[in-house]
């Protein structure tokens, strides 16, 4: 019943002329890369007063090589601290600003 949102299950090289509040991925490459092909997407402009536009991620592991060779500094949340089943064990939502 969502009005104001619009998803897509697509590469992010393959969308043309179109841009958007937030980029939403589960996380299929390192963050470096997904900041380079997805940065463009987003719209600068802030509509909502809590949160800059930005990127949100899925991603699993240790994250610290990654987030420091990406030179970004994402917001970290710890799934595990939600949900406690195994799976989410070693599972982050990483929030990155634009």
């Amino acid at each position: 019943g969502l009005k104001n949102l619009v998803t897509k299950h697509i590469r992010m090289e393959e969308i043309k002329g179109e841009s958007f509040d937030f980029v939403v991925s589960r996380a299929v490459a390192p963050l470096k890369d997904l900041w380079h092909w997805s940065k463009h997407l987003i719209i600068k402009d802030r509509k909502i007063p809590e949160f800059k536009n930005g990127m949100i991620f899925l991603k699993g592991g240790d994250l610290a090589a990654e987030i420091s060779d990406s030179r970004l500094r994402p917001h970290i949340w710890d799934i595990a601290t939600i949900y406690e089943e195994p799976w989410f064990s070693e599972k982050y939502i990483l929030y990155v600003p634009a």
